[in-house]
Parts: structure tokens; C-alpha cells; sequence
């Protein structure tokens, strides 16, 4: 279904029970409107860039972002994360108005050149979830570079051309590594990115990453405005009142590590901020959103007091390590006019549109093998690549061979691996 008209359903859907008052009646139901709300963003800039430069649900514009917070500040209270427990507690006690608190995840770079200004003239709190390893660097964030990546590999070699089971050994990159990643029919960059993102380790992503780029080519000068806040700019934003929390030190999703490497990097991305601002880091926000019951008790073991998810589920025993949040951007309230629209705000704070794709994970679980897994430290092994020469790029757009011999090879990744999903039960979003 084109955009259009998914946003001309949503926003036929959400006017019609905004108008009979149902939106607010059905969060209650739901207990959203029981629970403290907690936004989360991305980035933030003074226009939306294009789809080969950036993924579109990572952004939102200083005047859509300033039109959502005020929509929510005329039935909410902000307050800093690391309030949100106890208001909300009071809140409710004393029937006063709901709070929200205001969340950005990665730090990237344009949150303080965009975002501060329009959270200082609202007077809003805010925190911000830094991954330590790229801001000692001012790095790009691994999701960004694949994301751009299988656009432009995309663009030139036609979807599913670079994931193709032929084309990942001219890459010199193991088809196992992927096994399983990618259900059929996931042709678009940010689609692929999301999936591959949510179900493949952190050093497989890498080693997918590292090989396109030499097959794709790649101007890191191209990347700038995807750069994560350096540190001097972490310390001015903390200086100026957000709360900075961990994001983990490289953006691993917990539930595929080791728990040794979910340990170490919980430990050491809150030392190092520590270290950095001169002060103690109690905050924490999962990458992707993923977490297990394991996870939960080791953010707890690393002295976290406050942890937010993307998810509605909530562990009994550590509830304030696992606050729900509503993930916003650009088009996500807009109206079939292509503008903000009241009501479809009100349908995504009150969960309405999440009956239809609620949390599939297994939050009580981790993978077996991952328990006792060494934490690794180099690449996953590799297929050796073939000879170098024209015969990589012409693998590159073998996708859809009739030549039943070889349709195991050419045949995209997508789809080969498409049962392999189904059995496995990969499906996580």
C-alpha cells in the first residue's frame, strides 16, 4: 500500500473516533493513558532530507517536532525522565494532569543544533541516549551507513540485487551470517536496514557493512550530517539541563549478544559517561527497543535506575527498566492532507494504530546458544571471495535466474532464506 493512501486510512480512522470521543476511551482501556508518557525521537532538522540520504522515520523537522510538543503539552506536564516515576505517581494521586517526558535516541549531532532551541523556547526537559564508542569519534551510526548503503546499491543493481546469495560471496561475506534476516518481500533500504538491524549481530552487520562499501563505494564527507555529538557538545548539552543517558557503546542489540558483552558494554557506557560529565548516569534506553528478561536484570546489575523500551511490555520486577515509549517522527501525525493533524496525534499517543502491530517479541527469552557464547572480538568467518574483476559487479544483479541449477545462488536472499524465517521464528517487529 502506497504512503498516500496508508495516510489517508490512518487519517480517516482517526478523525472519525476522535469525533466520537473514542481515541481517549480506548487508551484508557488499554492503560496507556495510565502510564507516564514517554516520546522518543531521532533527529531533528530544518528540512527533511531525501530517502537516498536518510532514513525518513529517523526524522522530524523543528516545526513538526515544536507542533507535537505543544499538542501534548495542552493535556500534559513535562518533566525530566528521571522525575517521571514519582510525578506520574503524584500526578495521579492528586488527579492532576498526566506528565510526559522527551526522549532522543543515538545523539546525533543536529539534536543540539535543531532540537535544543525549539525544547528551550517550549521550556521542555529532555534526555538524550548517547552510543559512547561513536561520540569518542564523532562517528556515523552502523544503521546509517547500511541504510544509505543499500539505497544506493539498490539504485544501482535493482532491490535484493546486494543481498542476493551470489552476491555476498563476490562480497567476500558469509550467506550464513544473513540467514534468516530478511523475509520475502522486504525490498526497500530502510525496510532491509530495519530487519537486519533487529536480527543480526552487531559484528555481522559490521562485517555486511565493511564489504558493501568496498564494492559500493562510499564519501564519508557525504555522511557528516549523520555524525553523533562529539563529547565537548554532549558536555554543553548536559551544562544546559538535558539529561544525558547510555545508549549502550556500540547501539548492540542486547537480545542478540553475548550477556558478557551485554555486561561489559551496560558497565562501560555509563563509567565513561560518568567519566566524561563528572557525574553519575542512571538512564539507559535499549537499542532498537529489544530487550529480554536476561537484559533487564543486567541494565539492573549495572546500577541503571531508569531504562525506556519502544514496547508495552513491562517487567514485573523492574518496571522503571522497562518504560514504554511512542516513537515519533515526521509524517507518523499527519493528515491525508499532508499536514498535522490533531486526531491521528491523538490515535498514535493512545495506541490505536498498535493493535494491528503489537510487540511480537519473546521478551522472557534469549537465544540458548547466547548464554554461554564467548564474547567475540573478531569479524565472523567469511566465505573467501572470488577473483577480483568484472565478475563480482555482474553477480551483483543476478537476481532472478531461470536456470534451476543455479537458482539457489541467484535467487535473492529475501527469498531463499524466506522459509529458513518462518521455522526459525526470527520475526521480531
Amino acid at each position: 500500500m502506497s504512503a498516500p493512501w496508508r495516510r489517508t486510512i490512518k487519517s480517516t480512522v482517526a478523525r472519525s473516533l476522535h469525533a466520537l470521543g473514542l481515541a481517549e476511551a480506548i487508551g484508557a482501556v488499554s492503560r496507556r493513558r495510565y502510564r507516564p508518557l514517554v516520546l522518543c525521537y531521532h533527529r531533528v532538522v530544518q528540512r527533511m532530507q531525501s530517502e537516498a540520504h536518510a532514513m525518513p522515520a529517523m526524522q522530524i523537522t523543528q516545526d513538526m517536532l515544536a507542533r507535537q510538543l505543544r499538542w501534548v503539552g495542552r493535556s500534559h506536564r513535562f518533566v525530566a525522565l528521571d522525575e517521571l516515576a514519582a510525578a506520574h505517581q503524584g500526578a495521579d494521586q492528586a488527579g492532576a494532569a498526566p506528565v510526559a517526558a522527551v526522549t532522543f535516541d543515538d545523539g546525533y549531532r543536529d539534536v543540539a543544533e535543531h532540537g535544543l532551541p525549539v525544547l528551550r523556547a517550549l521550556g521542555v526537559p529532555a534526555t538524550v541516549f548517547v552510543v559512547t564508542d561513536l561520540a569518542g569519534g564523532a562517528g556515523i551510526p552502523l544503521h546509517d551507513r547500511l541504510y544509505r548503503l543499500l539505497h544506493t546499491a539498490a539504485a544501482r543493481w535493482g532491490k535484493g540485487g546486494c543481498l542476493s546469495l551470489a552476491a555476498l560471496r563476490e562480497l567476500g561475506v558469509s550467506p550464513e551470517v544473513l540467514l534468516g534476516a530478511v523475509p520475502a518481500g522486504s525490498g526497500s533500504a530502510a525496510t532491509l536496514t530495519e530487519l537486519l538491524c533487529a536480527r543480526v549481530t552487531c559484528a555481522a552487520l559490521g562485517e555486511l557493512v565493511a564489504a558493501l562499501e568496498s564494492a559500493v563505494g562510499v564519501d564519508e564527507s557525504d555522511l557528516d550530517e549523520l555524525r553523533i555529538l562529539d563529547w565537548p557538545a554532549i558536555r554543553a548539552l548536559d551544562r544546559a539541563g538535558v539529561t544525558i543517558g547510555s545508549h549502550t557503546q556500540t547501539h548492540i542489540i542486547l537480545p542478540l549478544e553475548s550477556r558478557a558483552r551485554v555486561r561489559r558494554e551496560l558497565a562501560e557506557s555509563r563509567q565513561e559517561l560518568a567519566a566524561e560529565l563528572g557525574h553519575g548516569v542512571d538512564c539507559f534506553a535499549y537499542p532498537a527497543g529489544r530487550f529480554s528478561a536476561a537484559d533487564v536484570e543486567a541494565v539492573a546489575a549495572a546500577g541503571y535506575a531508569h531504562a525506556c523500551t519502544t514496547c508495552r511490555h513491562r517487567h514485573a520486577a523492574f518496571p522503571q527498566l522497562t518504560v514504554p515509549r511512542k516513537h515519533l517522527w515526521e509524517n507518523c501525525c499527519k493528515g491525508a492532507d499532508g499536514q498535522f493533524s490533531g486526531a491521528v496525534m491523538s490515535a498514535q499517543i493512545n495506541g490505536i494504530f498498535e493493535v494491528l502491530r503489537a510487540c511480537s517479541d519473546r521478551h522472557a527469552e534469549r537465544p540458548a546458544d547466547l548464554d554461554q557464547a564467548p564474547v567475540r572480538q573478531d569479524p565472523l568467518p567469511c566465505l573467501p571471495p572470488l577473483a577480483a574483476g568484472g565478475a563480482a559487479t555482474q553477480s551483483l544483479t543476478m537476481t532472478s535466474s531461470t536456470d534451476s541449477a543455479g537458482l539457489a545462488e541467484s535467487r535473492p536472499l529475501a527469498e531463499t532464506t524466506h522459509a529458513v524465517l518462518r521455522r526459525t521464528e526470527l520475526w521480531t517487529r
